[in-house]
C-alpha cells in the first residue's frame, strides 16, 4: 500500500476504510534512508471487509510535508557518497599500509647451496644488515683485485618474486658469452636473509653490493655495468643515481622489463585516482624515468611486446627519456619473464654489446 504525503502532514491512503497508525515494528526500520520521516502501519479500518483478506503489518514512509521526498532523495545520495568516500579512504589506507608487501614478494624458502661454479660471498649494508650474493665467471673462486680490474663486471638485481640463486644459470651464460664477472646480489628478507624488504633497504642493499665489488675486487664504477630485471630495474637505476651523485657513474645501465615509476605502476595495478594521492601516501619512491633523464649514463632496455605485468610502453618511455641511449630491444611474443627465452640470440647479442661492446644508439625488434 502506497502512502502519499500532504502539505498538512497528514497521510492520504488510497482506498476507503484504511487507517494509518504508528507501530513499533515500523519504527524499527532503517530511518537513515528517509531522514525527517517516520514509518507507519497501514492497515484496514475496523469493520472493513478487506481486513481479514489483508492481514499483517504494512510499513511505508510518512513525511511531514510534501517537500520531504525530495529531501529524502538528496539525503540518500549523501549517504551513498559518504559510503563511497569511506571506501576510498579505506583503500588509500590499505595502499599506504601494504604497498611494500605488494612491491616485494620474497619466496618463502631459503637459498640452497650454490653450484660449484658459483661462489657465495657475504657483505653488510651500512645499517648492519647482513647480505650475500653470488659471483659467477672469471676466476670465481678467487678474489684477486688484479683479475677484477682486467675483467668486465656486471652487477645484477633480480625481480620482486625471484631469488638470486635462481638467476645463476643466466649469470653463467652472461659470463660465458661476454667474459664478464657477474655478481647477482640478494635483497634483505630474500633467500633466508633476515630483515624486511623495503624501498629504503633496497637502496642500502644495492650500494652494499657495489661497495663489496669495490673493496674486495678493486672494481671501479666506470668499469661496471649495472643490470636489473623488473623490480631489479628500479633498484639498479637507483644505484646508478647514487653513484652518479658521487661523480662515479657506471659504464652502462641495462634494464629488462622495466617500469617507469612506482607511481605509474600504482595507477595500473590499483586505481587511477591513487596517482593523485601518491606523493602523500607513498613509501616506495622508485622513479626510473626521472633518473635516466637526469644523468649521463648509457641506458639499454629490453622489453617483451606481450608483457602483461609491465606495459611495453614503459620500456619505450624509459628509453626515450634517457639522456644517453644505448639500445632498445623489443621482443614480439615475449612476456614479462621470458624475454631471453623468446629473443634467443638477439637477446644475447644485445646484452653482449651492453656489457662489452658499446656502439651507437639503436632500436631493434627481433624477428623483423
Amino acid at each position: 500500500m502506497r502512502v502519499l504525503a500532504t502539505a498538512q502532514g497528514t497521510a492520504r491512503v488510497p482506498g476507503a476504510g484504511w487507517q494509518v497508525t504508528e507501530h513499533p515494528e515500523c519504527l524499527s526500520l532503517p530511518h537513515f534512508l528517509f531522514p525527517d520521516s517516520w514509518f507507519l502501519e497501514v492497515s484496514p479500518s475496523e469493520g472493513d471487509s478487506s481486513r481479514n483478506q489483508n492481514s499483517g503489518i504494512r510499513c511505508a514512509p510518512y513525511f511531514q510535508h510534501s517537500l520531504h521526498p525530495v529531501r529524502a532523495l538528496l539525503s540518500t545520495l549523501l549517504v551513498v557518497l559518504t559510503i563511497v568516500l569511506v571506501l576510498c579512504l579505506a583503500l588509500v589506507a590499505l595502499v599506504w599500509w601494504q604497498q611494500e608487501r605488494v612491491v616485494f614478494q620474497p619466496p618463502r624458502q631459503p637459498s640452497p647451496a650454490p653450484p660449484s661454479w658459483a661462489r657465495r660471498v657475504s657483505y653488510q649494508a651500512s645499517d648492519g644488515q647482513p647480505l650475500f650474493g653470488y659471483l659467477v665467471g672469471g676466476k670465481s673462486t678467487s678474489s684477486s683485485r688484479t683479475d677484477a680490474a682486467a675483467t668486465p663486471l656486471l652487477l645484477a638485481f633480480h625481480g620482486n618474486a625471484d631469488l638470486a640463486i635462481w638467476r645463476l644459470d643466466w649469470a653463467r651464460e652472461v659470463a660465458r658469452r661476454t667474459g664478464a664477472r657477474v655478481l647477482v646480489a640478494e635483497y634483505r628478507g630474500y633467500g633466508g636473509l633476515a630483515g624486511t624488504p623495503n624501498y629504503a633497504g633496497s637502496r642500502l642493499d644495492a650500494l652494499a653490493a657495489f661497495e663489496f665489488l669495490r673493496d674486495s675486487l678493486g672494481a671501479r664504477a666506470a668499469g661496471l655495468t649495472i643490470y636489473g630485471q623488473s623490480l631489479g630495474s628500479a633498484v639498479a637505476t637507483e644505484l646508478a643515481e647514487q653513484l652518479a651523485r658521487r661523480d662515479e657513474p657506471p659504464r652502462a645501465l641495462v634494464l629488462e622489463s622495466p617500469f617507469t615509476s612506482a607511481e605509474a605502476m600504482a595507477r595500473i595495478a590499483l586505481a587511477r585516482p591513487i596517482g593523485w594521492l601518491w606523493k602523500a601516501i607513498a613509501r616506495v619512491h622508485y622513479d626510473s624515468r626521472r633518473i635516466v633523464a637526469s644523468y649521463d649514463v648509457p641506458v639499454w632496455v629490453a622489453h617483451g611486446e606481450r608483457d602483461r605485468v609491465v606495459p611495453t610502453r614503459m620500456g619505450r618511455e624509459l628509453y626515450a627519456a634517457a639522456r644517453r641511449k644505448g639500445e632498445l630491444l623489443l621482443v614480439p611474443g615475449a612476456g614479462h619473464n621470458d624475454v631471453e627465452l623468446v629473443a634467443r640470440e638477439d637477446y644475447w647479442r644485445w646484452l653482449g654489446r651492453a656489457v662489452v661492446g658499446g656502439g651507437a644508439p639503436a632500436i631493434t625488434t627481433t624477428g623483423r
